[in-house]
């Protein structure tokens, strides 16, 4: 967005902003998609289908604030860059702290999920949590 308000007129500078919008277009539904996976990957057995519920909840819940998030552009054209850049570095570095679940069987019960996430959460997660 900056870098098409500098210069609207120079073709590179609107290449640049063309293709960093498709880039983050595709990392949105990575992300979307991965929601799903990686929720049946960390929930227990016993409460994962209350857990893809609720992620199914939050995402949907995303959907139908964007025509508001995005109507908030008419008044300040910041905002909703500045908002979705905050929303998706978060969400980033959230997962950063996740432990890795590949080489582990699911965990069937919620006290088998918190003896494996208390033994495998990184330094961080143990900081903040």
């Amino acid at each position: 967005m900056i870098t098409g308000k500098i210069d609207d007129t120079n073709e590179i500078a609107l290449q640049i902003v063309r293709w960093a919008s498709i880039a983050g277009k595709l990392f949105a539904t990575v992300a979307f998609f991965a929601s799903y996976q990686y929720t049946n990957d960390v929930f227990p057995t016993i409460t994962r289908g209350k857990a893809m519920a609720l992620a199914s909840t939050c995402a949907r819940l995303g959907s139908i604030i964007i025509p508001f998030v995005i109507q908030t552009t008419f008044d300040t054209l910041w905002i909703t860059q500045a908002l979705f850049g905050i929303l998706g570095l978060s969400a980033g570095l959230t997962m950063l702290v996740m432990p890795k679940t590949s080489s582990h069987s699911f965990t069937t019960t919620i006290q088998e999920a918190e003896e494996y996430y208390h033994k495998e959460m990184t330094w961080i997660a143990k900081f903040v949590g």
